[in-house]
């Protein structure tokens, strides 16, 4: 309360009380003892938003959310940085998917037996279809 008649906003998002912008280096060494007290690895300051979406991506979450959070207008340039990321959420839903196949298989193969999962017809004389 006693820097609220004393503050000019100047537009900076990182200020000292009064407005002043904060010099980015006293703002980079603060972080440093920060990400030091509290034990986590090697972390800088403007890897924060790269360190975000490294850990939202393989983790399922749609890259348009990860892209709206970064404040990006689209998320190509997320997918164009960080497909890589992608791969592993690729495989990831791949197995998904498989493990959902897998589980329909014997429901699908009890209600219809001259069908496949996919619901291609079997070829005459393979199991199920006794044509």
């Amino acid at each position: 309360m006693a820097w609220e008649n004393l503050y000019r906003d100047a537009g900076w998002v990182f200020t000292y009380e009064d407005g002043r912008p904060l010099n980015p280096n006293y703002l980079s060494a603060t972080f440093r003892q920060f990400v030091a007290r509290i034990g986590l690895h090697r972390l800088t300051f403007l890897g924060l938003p790269h360190e975000h979406t490294s850990l939202l991506l393989p983790a399922g979450m749609p890259i348009t959310a990860v892209s709206q959070r970064l404040g990006r207008a689209s998320s190509g340039i997320t997918g164009d940085l960080y497909s890589h990321l992608l791969d592993d959420t690729d495989r990831h839903l791949a197995d998904a998917i498989e493990r959902a196949l897998r589980g329909t298989q014997s429901r699908v193969h009890t209600q219809c037996a001259h069908t496949t999962t996919f619901g291609r017809r079997a070829p005459r004389g393979e199991e199920g279809n006794p044509r």
